[in-house]
């Protein structure tokens, strides 16, 4: 496959992600599809963070509680986040403790740094944002009565 042997152990036990381009390789050598490589990833993530998968619907989950459970399983310290990456322990911690959102340019830092895509872990805080705007009867009511305007124009 062309990859370090204990990168490859590190697979097996949970320690490293099937990132696409190693999910490729998967590919070529046994002849499973990268896709369901990259699916298992995202089951395996989810089961981590206990993100229940019983009745095939996965519930959004704010990313910072993928961090956190991500960063706990790769033994990294807040502290050498925060330095690593250039933000407060405070900031750190406000993610991993869902009070803010994450943004494109943190998601690109935190890929960075600790290996989990981006684009995935704004897929979740897309997804979160959605479901507590859709728990919001005040905004559900201005959306109503948006609707009922233009469907009359």
């Amino acid at each position: 496959m062309g990859i370090q042997p204990s990168h490859l152990s590190e697979m097996i036990r949970g320690k490293r992600p099937i990132t696409k381009s190693i999910a490729d390789k998967l590919e070529r050598v046994l002849n499973i599809p990268s896709i369901d490589w990259m699916r298992m990833q995202l089951a395996y993530e989810y089961d981590l963070i206990g993100v229940p998968r019983e009745t095939g619907v996965i519930e959004p989950v704010h990313p910072g509680r993928v961090l956190k459970s991500e960063i706990s399983r790769q033994d990294i310290s807040i502290q050498e986040l925060a330095n690593e990456i250039g933000l407060s322990i405070h900031q750190i911690n406000d993610l991993l403790n869902e009070k803010i959102s994450l943004d494109a340019e943190l998601a690109m830092m935190l890929e960075a740094a600790i290996g989990l895509k981006a684009s995935w872990l704004l897929s979740l805080q897309n997804e979160f944002d959605m479901v507590v705007a859709e728990q919001n009867e005040s905004f559900m009511a201005k959306l109503q009565h948006i609707r009922r305007i233009a469907a009359a124009l």
